[in-house]
């Protein structure tokens, strides 16, 4: 299952040095909300978890004092084994495990705009391989 793990930049750079996802609250493509949205398929679905994990993900981004916009929202897509996953409602699921970092599919980063993020529109996010984890801290 595809789990999408909304993390602050923190966590982030913890992930990269632990070499691992804690357990926590994530996004995922639940019978809940298959239920919700019954004429979207597959590939919709999935856009419809990464957005509420990106919108969570806002949540855990803190302002840059005297930097101008907060930070980007990031997100971790994470491929886990269905039974390490519990159901919360709607799209809302539980990582009951550490994740190591080889299950990381990729890094979802929000981009800002000059401002700071868009409040009334969906994340833009950019997609990064966890080879380019380090760069991506550094850069931010």
């Amino acid at each position: 299952m595809r789990a999408y793990v909304p993390v602050s930049s923190e966590t982030l750079r913890e992930v990269a040095g632990h070499r691992r996802v804690p357990p926590a609250a994530a996004y995922a493509v639940t019978g809940a909300l298959r239920a919700g949205y019954p004429a979207y398929d597959e590939e919709e679905l999935e856009y419809e978890a990464t957005v509420l994990a990106a919108l969570a993900a806002r949540a855990l981004a803190v302002p840059v004092a005297g930097q101008g916009p907060s930070q980007p929202a990031y997100v971790l897509a994470v491929d886990v084994p269905s039974q390490q996953v519990a159901e919360t409602g709607d799209a809302g699921v539980q990582l009951t495990d550490a994740v190591p970092l080889s299950a990381v599919a990729a890094v979802l980063v929000e981009e800002l705009t000059a401002t700071g993020p868009v409040p009334d529109e969906d994340p833009e996010l950019s997609w990064f391989a966890t080879q380019e984890l380090a760069d991506l801290l550094r850069d931010r």
